[in-house]
């Protein structure tokens, strides 16, 4: 066992820790080797293992890809330096209770070993693991993490006869020992914490948020009371692994392409062959082919085995992925994907499964490079394009990517392709091993070549058949092209043109414009000889963003040239210059289009162009096209209002039509770039946020894809006008579904094609579910469209997934498709090249095709197979083919635990074995073997997985039985069947969970062979409503499931009226309840689709677009916009508060149900910010919103909005008496804060110490941020010229820009630094790095700087440090830099700030993407124009981001809440809401202040009247009770200061009464020495009705929201008095909740705490005194009847006050100095802890003085503060004794006594004051034993324990330790008295015994039965006992009890250590006794 330090359960909790870090290592070994384990749990036991409970290797069980275990037992030590680890510790055997012995260590390990390998559960390894060390003789019998048995054996024979003693068989032994893992000498908590962390970050590259994420997940799920697997999935997603994404790579190679130059071509093949690697430079003209040669050479290298990667930065004009091609973070990303397959996966070693986010390319370059030299193989990168980047990006994306992937390394070679502009950017390394004499010129093609290409004719010439013909014909060519490849692809285009069908010949090429080595003046003189139309063509297709199709641009030429034959003649001149990729009419090269921009012509034109195309838009009826650029092209010619124009109704609209997401947020974003340049900056806020919730929402694959379905199959669209390349497969199949209807065979193709360049890219499998992604999915089923493919080519696809598990699935849906479309040939072709397994699939799909057509056209395949599966045997009996076989039934064991046994991937399996059993009962029946089944259930054990089989079996009998009478089956009763369905409870919620997915995902199953046996008896299978209401009624399926269901197969299930009445009620549902928004978009999606179904456009359409609204809805997951908003209109109330309040009404309903419509991960903070807000500008609402959180039980909030009170307090009277009760953790907290600037919140935090001790609610640092070590240079010696070359020798950029930064701050803070210089220097840095490795720091540092050379520059920096700080959202930057940047701005550009704004926002989107993006940044945008008194604008974004806040609420209709409806309240109000507080301190305190104002504020009188008004509004007696008790204080403490309370208005205010009632207005009465004539009116019950039963809500309720004793008295009046009390009292709760509409406290129980948490002790809400108050009117119902003794009515309705006044008035102190701890020093063990406590308190009663202590019980004063957990606790108690003989007891047989017996407690039905126990000594009743013989010894107890009437909620701590009191016979003459701080004892007028308690720093809530710092003491007069002893001949002796409190397990209920012992009995007789007990 773990050592103990700080307190005696630390050991336990690092324990856990140690578990933590030890189960994180395995999670480590798991990421590294994916395969190794298929889950891991905490906490777990096999399912084999026969005794569960008496399984003890448990603390991490993983189950490996074989299906065996790996067990670890994890045991830790705090200290294992001071005392090693024995084998005998191993062996030993502790006694329990009784006195039997325990199972040793040795043996649990053993036994747990052999029940599970012996009941069939495989071990891989079975280990205890721990840090602690072993001696040297157990050492010595250590090997390899193996205790060597026979050693043992040989040289400690008596060790091994206790072993074979304790474990017996020898066999076993001998096989346990050399199995069985003991790993000692492990690392601390804190040495593996820091090495697991260091090999995450360092070696898998985790970020810091993943590194925490991980350890802080583990430690939830260790923790979790209910296990669940770990999977592999699971640990990446809370490692926050990377999923690199690729990038379309496909640069076409055209079918003739030749080689440049071979013998370059060959040297370079053979060059690259090298392992050696190297750098090498390909560039060329543009059009000369370098990138098509490149694109070749990549595909030869890997036709040659030579893996090569490359990157082309363009491909085509019509490319989507073109901006994500030029972004360098992209291509790194992509690059990575690319390395990261699995084919790479042994090449790439421990980087295969890093994090990839965190590597820089270069390691994943070395690595592979690495790999393959040692393979002697090269590895090839190819870049190409780099001369693309700088063109139409920023030339910092082609630095930063240059940067990573230039690096000389052994087998890595790096080849570049560019044009000769671009070289300036490249890296000094490439030119150093580069240099520019060996970079290879793609110059043009050779004459061979050209021929080949001629001869080839992909232009279709008709080329002539004359040798000589030919040969001049080429050489011709060859001159004019001067074997440029892209001109000779222009000639050969312009020479069809020219000739047609006619022979080419030498001649056609005459007139032709030769090319003579400059591309540009190729074009030129092109141009020139082109008619001016040609041109405008030409200009038309650059001038727009339209890549327009053939038929379009036609439609639209008119419109430009007037003349049809110009249209024509110049379309052929210019067409040689175009192609057609896509259906898309495109500039051949882009090196035409750059060209065609340049021309004068071009800039003239563009803008008339641009008019008449986008009249043409608005005319024509391309409306797709018009819709997706009108705007665009209207805001390009200076008419933003279209854009503008865009709106809520618009984006609905797009998605339902459906439109390209590219398309619309394509929009979106001009509209934001539109508005933001207009300064319209609310209308950019709105459309830039509705881009962002657009592109977050698309993350929700499932409903994007089934909206878009939906609207594109209802919608009629022409699957054409789609860009396939834009789609997902499953919409791809939608499109190639449409075309097959329609016949559009190309389009079909064209689908095809877009398929296959999917799996291409090699699409990321690993999300594997068990289930074919949609991928291969939706190929097989697009695949299936193509009648003519070939069905071996389709079986060879699907037989590719075989290994994943996903062939068989592919296969039925192959088949399933086939029959779909009457391909029957090929189902047969199919069938004869299936396994015999296979055969069995499509058995089936054919079964069910027969059934669902009626037919049997597969029948005697089916009967001549012999087919075995329960469908085809179902088939055959409907078809009256009875057949003699049936499926014999599972053997019981084979099924067992199956739930557990499968993994994740397959629980698939578990839905088939049901629909199989269903079908398979249903056969039974049918051939009449049902007795078979009987005896089958009767057998089954309560195995969870064979119960619900015998559910299943049953269910399919009663089926059977239906099917078979007579009459038509009736589904409803078939229905009801089913539903008797129900999961046991087991021992795992996984497994639960497991078996109910199973069984949910079956009923669609056996629904469907229900219709189908339907169908084929001739009936109509159609449900009725009747029927849904069965299948509702049931546990397993909701309506969300049967939604699913009925639109699963795509036809109607439903009868009419069945239809309407379930979309009613859907329709009903969605607009009631408020949900996630992705739940509600599916809910509606699939409500349309079913409308569809049944042919109802005008439902479909209305469900289609809330489903569009909502997919666009509020985030479900840490979505922070609301906040947002809300911190923007505080902003606004600073400028307007009219307009902030207007806003603030708006958003107030979407923030009171925020934690409804998201997961209120972090949402579930809002309405405590909204609570801020309201406390400094609204606090009637503030008040309103707490009292209305107060009645509606949601405490959590309340207290919350409570702090939000707190800190509006003036501390007036009223308000420090609400202060006084802020003693939970956060409005303490507040108040502390608060006291640091004003005196009077000093004063109540001062007061709340004095009463509870200093409290320390201070957060303690839990994080785990792990620093990232930057090189630092030391900067005195780094002068200006050297900081350069200094930086260099860094290589990581970060680090550079760091030492940059902080060079920078050394430098300009020292007098001696010359400014110029270091200017300089800085602006050089600056200007050459890329812009990414500039941090913040260097440019808020430059900018002041530079403001005194160049103003403009400055303003720059200021602009750039603004954009790269993340300032502009809400959570980026540091304030100070902020401020002194917006600072700067104001002081010296006050005119330039519109500027500053708008440039710093552009080049914020610009440091993220590659493409400008406009937004708003809120709250920072409208803080900023704060600063500048920029109203107008804060309040538009102000009221745009409300408008915006409620678009996201979709349909959501929000009422305002009840609290924001004006009502007159008060801080008084707020004062007596805290008298209802749950927590009973807080009562107390209330109670406490308001008793102080009624006596001492000069408002007391009105505070009374208020409290009297506040008394008669009550209903409930416990509660006014309550409000009594302060006016009681208040008259006990100082009558004078109440004259002016009448006994006659309080007892007129009084609703009701009871007995307490009565009792206190009698006191307060005797306090004001008045007379009173309350006559009481006691509350009637009503009668139980028969039948009645306690519900469980109040049954659960009565042992939480009250004490425990109250349900136990319940039951013992029960038992005792044969009355139905409990029942009785139930009945008279609910009467009370339903007569004054009081709501049950569904969050009580969570506010409470639970076993995991600190719970609230005595906690009390307005259910605890309904309940409270029941059994009041109960007990008053009882005694009325005479059916209960007075006694027992006085004595248990007293109990129900929460205080007893005479300790009311005693305050504790603190804790006295001799207070017995532990020591600081002290480092291990319980014994150790004992022995210390023990020395301290002998030393206590030996301690001579006047005062000895008596008596003590507290917790020990820990060494580390009253602050951390207190789990020990001691009790102390003398006693006179008398010794006889020698037999002494042992300490423990006296039970209770003298402990916690006698006890003192006053005569219910004596006592005039029974709530005055200190006050009424002559009343005391001592109960318990006054005399204890045991044995030789006789006791005499001198102390007592004081049990008040009333159960003391209020003072609960005081229950904890109950108060002491002298003994009646030690105490005789003696007179009690009380003061403010102590109870004590006089003879005369000499105090003689005193007693006192203390508190530490006491808090509200504490974990569950651990302690509080309190404690309790008596000390007596030391002369006084003395003389007593004397007198009585006895000797003084003391009892001494320890307790420790642990937990064995992190959810488990505290254990108890025991220890007790006697001390100062004389004979030096000492008995020691050591037990556990449940505590």
């Amino acid at each position: 066992m773990g050592g103990i330090r700080k307190n005696p359960t630390s050991s336990i909790r690092r324990g856990l820790d140690y578990q933590d870090c030890w189960a994180i290592k395995l999670l480590i070994e798991w990421i590294e080797n994916p395969k190794k384990y298929r889950w891991i749990r905490f906490e777990t036991v096999p399912v084999e293992a026969e005794r569960p409970n008496k399984f003890f290797l448990d603390d991490i069980v993983a189950s490996d890809a074989e299906g065996n275990y790996h067990l670890y037992q994890i045991k830790h030590r705090q200290n294992p330096d001071s005392g090693k680890l024995q084998l005998s510790d191993l062996l030993e055997r502790e006694k329990n209770k009784k006195g039997e012995l325990k199972d040793s260590l040795i043996m649990k390990w053993f036994s747990s070993y052999f029940n599970l390998k012996e009941t069939g559960g495989g071990i891989t390894q079975a280990s205890l693991v721990t840090n602690a060390i072993p001696d040297e003789e157990l050492r010595q019998h250590i090997l390899n993490n193996k205790i060597n048995i026979d050693n043992i054996r040989k040289e400690d024979p008596n060790v091994y006869e206790e072993i074979e003693r304790q474990l017996g068989d020898n066999t076993k032994i001998s096989t346990f020992f050399s199995e069985f893992n003991f790993i000692f000498c492990e690392e601390s908590v804190e040495e593996l914490e820091a090495t697991l962390k260091d090999h995450l970050l360092k070696e898998i590259r985790l970020t810091e948020d993943g590194v925490n994420n991980l350890f802080l997940n583990v430690h939830k799920e260790s923790r979790k009371s209910e296990i669940e697997d770990i999977t592999y999935d699971k640990v990446l997603a809370w490692c926050e692994f990377d999923r690199p994404r690729h990038l379309d790579q496909n640069f076409e190679v055209p079918n003739d392409f030749q080689i440049f130059d071979d013998a370059h071509h060959e040297a370079t093949v053979r060059e690259l062959r090298d392992p050696q690697g190297g750098i090498k430079v390909f560039y060329g003209k543009p059009g000369s082919g370098k990138s098509t040669y490149l694109a070749k050479l990549s595909e030869i290298l890997k036709n040659s085995g030579i893996f090569c990667i490359n990157h082309h930065y363009y491909i085509s004009n019509a490319d989507p992925e073109f901006n994500e091609r030029l972004d360098s973070d992209r291509v790194k990303e992509a690059l990575k994907a690319e390395f990261k397959i699995p084919e790479l996966e042994e090449l790439l070693g421990d980087l295969a499964h890093k994090n990839s986010l965190n590597i820089p390319l270069r390691e994943y370059i070395r690595q592979l490079a690495s790999s393959y030299s040692k393979k002697g193989k090269p590895f090839v990168l190819i870049v190409d394009g780099l001369d693309h980047v700088p063109r139409y990006a920023d030339k910092e994306e082609l630095l930063d990517l240059l940067n990573e992937i230039s690096l000389l390394a052994p087998g890595y070679w790096l080849i570049l392709g560019t044009q000769e502009s671009a070289s300036e950017y490249f890296p000094q390394i490439i030119f150093d091993h580069c240099p520019e004499t060996k970079w290879i010129e793609v110059e043009g093609l050779d004459r061979d070549s050209i021929q080949e290409i001629i001869e080839y004719n992909d232009a279709n010439l008709c080329l002539p058949q004359n040798e000589l013909q030919m040969d001049e014909l080429i050489d011709k060519i060859i001159e004019v092209t001067d074997k440029s490849p892209l001109v000779l692809r222009y000639t050969l285009n312009q020479l069809k043109n020219r000739a047609g069908t006619r022979i080419v010949t030498a001649y056609d090429c005459h007139d032709l414009i030769p090319y003579s080595g400059d591309i540009e003046q190729y074009y030129q003189r092109l141009w020139r000889s082109i008619p001016a139309e040609a041109q405008t063509i030409a200009n038309l297709l650059a001038s727009v963003n339209i890549r327009f199709i053939e038929e379009q641009l036609l439609d639209l030429l008119p419109c430009v040239i007037h003349e049809p034959h110009k249209i024509s003649e110049s379309c052929q001149a210019i067409s040689h210059l175009l192609k057609n990729e896509h259906h898309k009419v495109l500039p051949y090269h882009s090196s035409f289009e750059q060209f065609i921009t340049s021309t004068k012509e071009y800039q003239i034109q563009r803008i008339s162009l641009k008019k008449k195309i986008l009249a043409w838009l608005n005319n024509s009826a391309y409306e797709d096209l018009a819709w997706a650029e009108a705007k665009i092209l209207s805001y390009e010619l200076g008419d933003p209002g279209p854009l503008l124009s865009i709106d809520e109704s618009w984006l609905i609209e797009a998605l339902c039509h459906p439109r390209e997401n590219r398309l619309i947020t394509t929009q979106l974003a001009r509209a934001a770039e539109a508005a933001f340049k207009q300064q319209e900056f609310g209308l950019a806020l709105k459309f830039s946020r509705a881009n962002d919730y657009l592109r977050d929402a698309a993350g929700h694959t499932e409903v994007r894809d089934l909206i878009w379905r939906q609207a594109f199959e209802s919608g009629k669209r022409d699957g054409g006008d789609y860009d396939l390349k834009s789609l997902n497969a499953s919409r791809i199949y939608s499109i190639a579904h449409f075309a097959d209807k329609m016949g559009y065979e190309d389009l079909l193709q064209a689908a095809l094609e877009q398929l296959r360049e999917m799996h291409n890219a090699r699409p990321d499998y690993s999300l594997d579910d068990g289930l074919p992604p949609e991928l291969p999915l939706n190929s097989i089923k697009t695949l299936t469209l193509k009648r003519d493919h070939q069905v071996s080519n389709a079986y060879r696809y699907i037989s590719q997934f075989v290994d994943r598990g996903w062939s068989g699935r592919l296969l039925e849906v192959y088949v399933t498709e086939l029959l779909r479309t009457e391909q029957f040939l090929k189902i047969d072709e199919l069938y004869n090249c299936l396994s015999p397994g296979e055969k069995g699939l499509i058995l089936n799909c054919l079964a069910r095709y027969d059934l669902v057509t009626k037919g049997s056209r597969y029948l005697d395949l089916i009967l001549r197979s012999g087919a075995s599966e329960t469908t085809c045997l179902l088939y055959l009996f409907l078809r009256d083919e009875p057949t003699q076989f049936i499926p014999p039934l599972p053997e019981h064991r084979d099924l067992a635990g199956m739930q557990t046994k499968l993994d994740l991937k397959i629980w698939g399996k578990i839905r088939d074995v049901f629909t199989d059993a269903f079908i398979v009962g249903m056969l039974y029946g049918l051939y009449n073997r049902n007795s078979e089944i009987s005896t089958w259930i009767e057998k089954a054990s309560s195995d969870m997985m064979l119960s619900t089989m015998a559910e299943v079996y049953s269910a399919g009998l009663a089926t059977a039985s239906l099917l078979q009478a007579p009459e038509p089956a009736d589904y409803s009763l078939i229905i009801s069947d089913l539903n008797r369905i129900e999961i046991p409870d087991g021992q795992s919620y996984n497994d639960k969970r497991r078996l109910t997915s199973g069984l949910k995902n079956s009923l669609p199953e056996i629904l469907e062979i229900i219709y189908l046996i339907t169908l084929s008896r001739e009936e109509t299978p159609l449900l009725c409503i009747n029927d849904l209401n069965n299948i509702l009624s049931g546990n397993i399926y909701s309506r969300n499931d049967l939604l699913e269901y009925l639109t699963l197969r795509n036809r109607q299930i439903l009868d009419d009226e069945a239809y309407d009445w379930f979309i009613y009620e859907k329709k009903a549902e969605l607009e009631e309840k408020v949900d996630l928004f992705h739940e509600r978009a599916k809910e509606y999606a699939l409500l349309s689709k079913l409308s569809t179904i049944h042919s109802d456009k005008e439902h479909s359409g209305y469900f289609l677009r809330q489903a569009a609204r909502n997919f666009v809805g509020y985030g479900y997951h840490k979505d922070m916009y609301l906040n947002e908003v809300l911190d923007t209109i505080k902003v606004c109330y600073t400028v307007n508060p009219k307009v902030a309040m207007e806003c603030l009404r708006e958003v107030i309903p979407l923030i009171e149900h925020v934690g409804e419509y998201t997961d209120s991960d972090n949402t579930r903070y809002f309405p405590g910010y909204l609570a801020d807000f309201l406390a400094n500008v609204d606090k009637q609402t503030l008040f309103n919103y707490y009292l209305t959180k107060t009645d509606e039980n949601d405490w959590n909030l309340a207290e919350t909005i409570f702090n939000s009170i707190v800190r509006s307090l003036s501390f007036d009277d009223i308000d420090k008496g609400i202060a006084t009760t802020a003693i939970d953790r956060y409005s303490f907290r507040s108040l502390e804060s608060l006291s640091e600037e004003n005196h009077l919140a000093k004063e109540v935090l001062d007061d709340i110490q004095e009463f509870f001790g200093p409290i320390d609610h201070s957060e303690r640092d839990t994080s785990s941020h792990i620093p990232y070590n930057t090189p630092e240079m030391d900067y005195s010696t780094v002068s200006p010229e050297l900081l350069i070359a200094q930086l260099k020798t860094l290589e990581e950029p970060w680090d550079q820009a760091k030492n940059l930064a902080g060079w920078l701050r050394y430098w300009l803070e020292r007098p001696e630094g010359n400014k110029r210089e270091i200017r300089s220097v800085a602006n050089r840095i600056i200007k050459e790095s890329p812009r990414r490795y500039i941090f913040t720091e260097a440019l808020d540092l430059l900018y002041p700087l530079e403001y005194q050379f160049d103003s403009n520059r400055a303003f720059e920096y200021a602009c750039q440090a603004q954009s790269d700080s993340g300032n502009w959202y809400t959570y980026g930057g540091r304030e100070e830099e902020l401020k002194q940047r917006w600072d700067f701005i104001k002081a010296r550009y006050p005119e330039r700030y519109l500027e500053f704004f708008a440039t710093s926002i552009r080049m914020t989107a610009t440091w993220y993407r590659s493409e400008v993006r406009y937004f708003v940044p809120i709250p920072r945008s409208v803080e900023f124009f704060a600063l500048f008194d920029e109203v107008e604008s804060i309040e538009k974004i102000t009221r745009a981001s409300v408008e915006f806040a409620r678009f996201l609420m979709a349909d959501l209709e929000l009422s305002d809440p009840i609290w924001t409806t004006p009502h007159e309240t008060d801080n008084l109000d707020i004062l007596f809401s805290r008298l209802l507080w749950p927590g009973p301190l807080v009562r107390e305190r209330a109670a406490t202040a308001i008793s102080l104002l009624l006596r001492a504020s000069p408002e007391k009188e009105t505070i009374f009247w208020r409290l009297l008004q506040w008394l008669h509004d009550q209903k409930l007696e416990s509660i006014i009770a309550i409000g009594l008790l302060p006016i009681l204080r208040a008259a006990r403490e100082q009558p004078e200061g109440v004259a002016y309370i009448q006994m006659q208005y309080i007892v007129e205010h009084l609703p009701c009464t009871s007995l307490v009632i009565e009792t206190l207005v009698a006191e307060i009465a005797v306090a004001l020495n008045q007379s009173t004539t309350l006559k009481p009116c006691r509350s009637t019950i009503p009668e139980v009705p028969p039948g009645f039963k306690p519900p469980d809500y109040f049954n659960r309720t009565i042992r939480t929201l009250l004490p425990q004793i109250y349900a136990d008295i319940g039951k013992g009046i029960q038992d005792k008095s044969q009355i139905d009390f409990v029942t009785r009292w139930a009945y008279t709760s609910e009467d009370l909740n339903k007569r004054y509409g009081i709501k049950e406290g569904f969050d009580d129980v969570n506010y409470y705490g639970n076993v995991h948490s600190p719970i609230l002790t005595g906690m009390s809400t307005t259910a605890s005194e309904v309940h409270r108050s029941s059994f009041l009117r109960v007990l008053q119902y009882y005694w009325d009847r005479e059916m209960i003794p007075e006694e027992i009515f006085r004595h248990y309705t007293y109990m129900t006050l929460p205080i007893d006044l005479s300790f009311w008035r005693v305050r504790p102190g603190r804790a006295p100095v001799w207070w017995p701890g532990i020591k600081e020093d002290l480092q291990e063990g319980i014994d150790l802890i004992n022995a210390e406590i023990r020395n301290a308190v002998t030393q206590l009663i030996r301690k001579e003085g006047g005062f000895r202590v008596l008596a003590l019980e507290g917790a020990v004063r820990p060494s580390t503060g009253w602050n951390d957990d207190l789990a020990s606790r001691m009790t102390v108690v003398g006693f006179a004794y008398e010794v006889t003989g020698d037999n002494i007891p042992e300490p423990a047989s006296l039970g209770m006594s003298p402990l916690h017996s006698p006890y003192v407690t006053l005569d219910p039905l004596k006592s005039q004051h029974p709530f005055n126990i200190l006050e009424q000594p002559d009343e005391h009743n001592q109960m318990g034993h006054a005399l204890i013989v045991r044995g030789d010894l006789i006791l005499y107890p001198l102390v007592t324990r004081l049990e008040t009437l009333s159960v003391n909620l209020w003072q609960w701590y005081r229950g904890y330790h109950l108060p002491f009191a002298l003994s009646s016979d030690i105490s005789e003459g003696l007179h009690m008295h009380t003061d403010e701080t102590c109870w004590y004892y006089k003879a005369g007028e000499s105090v003689v015994a005193r007693g006192q308690d203390w508190l530490e720093g006491l808090k509200e809530r504490y974990k569950p039965k651990y302690e509080v710092p309190h404690g309790t003491y008596l000390e007596i007069d030391t002369d006084y006992l003395t003389e007593y002893l004397n007198r009585n001949n006895c000797k003084l002796g003391y009892i001494l009890e320890i307790n420790h409190y642990y937990r064995e397990k992190s959810y488990s209920d505290p254990q108890m250590l025991k220890n007790t012992e006697f001390l100062g009995i004389e004979q030096e007789i000492l008995r020691l006794d050591t037990s556990e007990d449940t505590v």
